[in-house]
């Protein structure tokens, strides 16, 4: 799991930690208070700080800024206030995560520090001052969180005329220069995509291995990436690889990258022109059903809030 990608993740989820002096307990300096519950200044500081470091990652940050300063300050203690109404509402409708799948959450996290480099998990933490217990309660929250979100939103849909309204509307969209459809299969280890290989020569179909065993998004569509070609903002060595394929063509050794070992496979040509609906259908259900999902939960998030006993101490 890349770096921005966590810090995405964690800016999202309550940070409850404990500063411990010998075996004396502080007591906490407590900034804020949502139905009874404590929001710490520890707890919105280490909030902050992630969320400043997430946002360093796309542009400079200058401390000097207070009005930048104060905006990410806001949305910390915004997002703290999101986030234990959340895990409040959790305890109401009983939703728990199996230890099993932190335990796998862990486990991919470090996987994906040490392939960075050796050493890269223990530098990662001591860079953060993060403990390995710290991250896997931040984890168990997170993954309550995404619990919520699903119940929540488990009955939007999304129907067939909302997917055809979107299309004609925005049919320049689906504008594409001629090339050849590629499908993949990523792994996180050359083993693991070797393997896949031999099972591709079996006679096993591409599409459900994708699916079954791809970290990658396009999983859900059976590893396919659409039209690929020269202008494709892809990593050069896959593309390159790619368009070395003819069509129904498979790569017989794993591509490496820096998101791990590729299993690429090519389907038809395509001259240029637009996408049919029905090529573009599940691109644009698949994007419409997410954004009615976040716009379902955004409101709910509102709702709780407004009905809701918040104290903000800051000012």
């Amino acid at each position: 799991m890349n770096r921005k990608l966590l810090l995405i993740l964690l800016s999202l989820i309550i940070l409850v930690t404990t500063m411990v002096v010998g075996c004396k307990k502080e007591t906490p300096q407590v900034i804020g208070e949502i139905n009874g519950e404590e929001i710490t200044l520890e707890q919105y500081n280490q909030h902050y700080k992630i969320l400043k470091n997430y946002y360093a990652q796309q542009f400079p940050i200058d401390e000097k800024n207070t009005d930048m300063v104060n905006e990410i300050k806001d949305q910390s203690f915004n997002e703290l206030v999101n986030q234990k109404l959340v895990m409040q509402q959790a305890k109401k409708l009983k939703i728990e995560i199996a230890a099993e799948q932190v335990d796998k959450d862990m486990e991919n996290m470090q996987a994906g520090y040490e392939k960075q480099a050796k050493g890269g998990w223990q530098k990662y933490l001591q860079e953060n001052g993060f403990t390995e217990q710290f991250l896997r309660d931040e984890w168990t929250s997170q993954r309550i969180l995404l619990a919520v979100q699903d119940h929540v939103t488990s009955d939007i849909e999304v129907s067939k005329q909302e997917i055809e309204n979107y299309y004609n509307e925005n049919r320049e969209s689906f504008k594409q220069e001629a090339g050849i459809q590629i499908s993949h299969i990523l792994v996180e280890t050359e083993s693991e995509a070797l393997d896949i290989i031999d099972r591709i020569k079996a006679g096993d179909d591409f599409s459900d291995l994708a699916r079954k065993y791809s970290t990658c998004n396009s999983s859900q569509q059976g590893g396919d990436l659409g039209v690929v070609n020269e202008n494709t903002d892809f990593v050069e060595d896959f593309k390159i690889a790619a368009l070395a394929l003819e069509p129904g063509q498979y790569t017989s050794k794993p591509v490496k990258s820096q998101f791990g070992y590729h299993i690429i496979k090519a389907g038809n040509r395509a001259e240029a022109g637009y996408l049919s609906l029905e090529q573009a259908r599940a691109e644009v259900e698949s994007n419409l059903l997410a954004s009615k999902k976040q716009q379902a939960f955004t409101g709910y998030l509102e709702k709780l809030k407004q009905e809701a006993d918040i104290k903000d101490y800051r000012k």
